[in-house]
């Protein structure tokens, strides 16, 4: 036995998915309400307390097109930004916050792809195009402000799910981005989301990923924290 303390646990959870929304709305609301309870309520449910979403499409949505927050290719300023899916029927807000009424959790948010117009080519090389990372680190900082907008916080915002499975993004590009981009604009703009640079499939790809990234001093300072998938 010993009574040091290492790491914190913050939490259990699961995820908040299209898909889920979308089986919840099929039973009758009496039933939903029991659901969510059940999962989130502290003292008659599971009472999770650590949640992830998504930023944009999953292959956890209804049946395609598969779609970003602005599929109009060009606009860099995010003009045409849009979280409107998510704000429907079947949407992420609303599920979020039906669970909320139930018990409180954190919230993180990975991405799988960026916009298709940001990569460097859609069918052989699903890389992000460097030209298009200050207007990457624009896209990230719409998502954040749209859902405080509605009253939703993303505690941790992960810039990459599982790269080189979907994006496929190395991590001296991960780095690049982070350093000069994402992490600058977001500390510009007074954003209170934990930046985590990526979260890997596995633990050899983390092996692979981390180091490049937080052994640079200046990437480093803007990763506030770091996952794998077991």
């Amino acid at each position: 036995m010993t009574t040091a303390r290492d790491q914190e646990i913050v939490g259990f959870g699961a995820s908040f998915l299209e898909s889920g929304m979308i089986c919840l709305n099929r039973l009758e609301r009496s039933v939903q309400e029991q659901v969510l309870q059940a999962l989130f309520d502290p003292e008659k449910g599971a009472g999770y307390t650590a949640m992830k979403t998504v930023i944009g499409a999953t292959d956890f949505m209804a049946a395609g097109p598969f779609y970003t927050y602005d599929d109009h290719p060009g606009d860099i300023q995010m003009k045409l930004f849009s979280i409107a899916r998510d704000l429907g029927p079947n949407g992420l807000i609303p599920y979020i916050q039906r669970a909320r009424k139930y018990g409180q959790f954190v919230l993180q948010a990975p991405m799988d792809y960026p916009p298709d117009w940001m990569l460097m080519d859609v069918q052989s090389n699903q890389d992000v195009n460097p030209r298009f990372y200050d207007a990457l680190a624009q896209y990230y900082l719409r998502y954040v402000r749209e859902y405080e907008k509605h009253g939703t916080f993303i505690d941790y915002v992960s810039l990459f799910n599982e790269p080189r499975i979907y994006t496929k993004i190395a991590p001296q590009e991960i780095r690049d981005l982070l350093r000069d981009h994402v992490g600058p604009l977001f500390a510009r703009e007074g954003v209170k989301s934990t930046i985590m640079p990526c979260e890997t499939n596995n633990r050899a790809r983390a092996a692979e990923y981390w180091p490049v990234i937080l052994n640079d001093p200046k990437a480093h300072q803007f990763a506030g924290a770091i996952a794998y998938h077991a």
